[in-house]
């Protein structure tokens, strides 16, 4: 059986970060394919997801630091690229390597977490400290 440990910095960036699985793959595509700029609809297709879907998740990626839009001018992204910030990068290393050795718990992680919506609802009543 393996022992492998999900680092913490990884566990910590699953919960806070991560709300799907298609998330996570879009995170791992960029990752293992660096020197590549993926269209939107590549992107949809290799994670198995709409095209508005995979815009959505590439934004996401890109207010995350984790890669970069390409495109000219004023012109929208016609591609993006994994370009992580310097503090993402081991953080993102260190996924890829659980992605490797640990899948099932890292889908067990994104799956246990309340879905985004939830949380944006249940946080609107949260009463603000202080």
């Amino acid at each position: 059986m393996d022992t492998y440990e999900i680092p913490r910095s990884v566990r910590r960036y699953v919960i806070e970060r991560i709300d799907s699985v298609p998330e996570l793959e879009v995170i791992m595509l960029l990752h293992d394919n660096p020197d590549r700029a993926w269209k939107v609809a590549e992107v949809a297709e290799r994670v198995y997801v709409s095209p508005a879907m995979a815009t959505a998740l590439l934004a996401r990626m890109v207010e995350d630091g984790v890669c970069a839009p390409i495109g000219e001018g004023d012109e929208p992204a016609s591609a993006y690229q994994y370009r992580p910030t310097a503090e993402r990068a081991p953080i993102i290393d260190g996924l890829a390597e659980a992605y490797r050795r640990a899948l099932i718990s890292l889908t067990k992680m994104i799956h246990s977490k309340p879905n985004a919506s939830l949380r944006e609802f249940a946080d609107a009543f949260r009463i603000g400290k202080g």
